[in-house]
């Protein structure tokens, strides 16, 4: 991880944010199954604003609307596919876990809006 994560300022850990996954639920009267969230773990955030040259390297791949949010380092959390963001779910495209364990480490989560289906 680059020394800006370093430098992030625990008072800017505002947001809860849920890690989790998408299952099929119960099917509906048309046996058709839909997708949920579930809930894994839920953290304290921030809002982490990517360099230009990361927005560049994003939009090459096609993810130019996506968020980043610092968290705790926890190694816990590369274990969940998805995060959820008030109402809207993201999909994690990257998890870059701080080489440090010590108290001031933080992580970063890039995420990508998942469209809805139907």
């Amino acid at each position: 991880m680059s020394k800006m994560a370093k430098n992030i300022n625990p008072s800017r850990l505002i947001y809860r944010i849920q890690f989790g996954s998408i299952e099929p639920n119960v099917p509906d009267d048309n046996g058709i199954y839909h997708e949920e969230f579930v809930t894994g773990r839920e953290v304290w955030a921030g809002l982490y604003h990517l360099t230009q040259n990361q927005r560049y390297t994003l939009a090459g791949q096609d993810v130019s609307q996506s968020i980043a949010y610092f968290v705790r380092h926890d190694m816990g959390l590369m274990n969940y596919s998805h995060v959820r963001v008030d109402k809207t779910v993201y999909q994690v495209i990257d998890y870059a876990p701080d080489s440090d364990n010590a108290h001031n480490s933080f992580d970063v989560v890039t995420l990508k809006a998942v469209k809805k289906r139907g």
